[in-house]
């Protein structure tokens, strides 16, 4: 997944496997801003899907939409420093001597 890619709700949808609907569903219910482009349309970024996959986890472990909207802030956090890491580990390995 391209972190400076912007997806539409068909291609996030099936990269979360579930429906477009449900997408709409969570985004409506947990409060989320879907960034949308000139025509209108959902423009899912990389950090969207991933918080998606991480509801749908969170929806197969059991949690009702009420107990994730207040796990968002964490879910977001985590979601964001997830995203960082690659580059922080880069950073890492280059600091450290062979």
């Amino acid at each position: 997944m391209n972190k400076n890619k912007h997806y539409l709700i068909s291609d996030a949808s099936r990269q979360v496997q579930v429906e477009a609907h449900v997408l709409r569903y969570w985004e409506d219910e947990l409060g989320m801003e879907i960034h949308r482009n000139s025509l209108g349309h959902r423009c899912y970024t990389a950090q969207d899907i991933q918080i998606f996959l991480g509801i749908r986890e969170l929806k197969k472990k059991g949690l009702h939409l009420k107990a994730i909207r207040e796990l968002m802030p964490k879910l977001v956090q985590a979601t964001a420093e997830i995203k960082a890491f690659p580059a922080e580990a880069a950073e890492t390995a280059k600091e450290k001597p062979d």
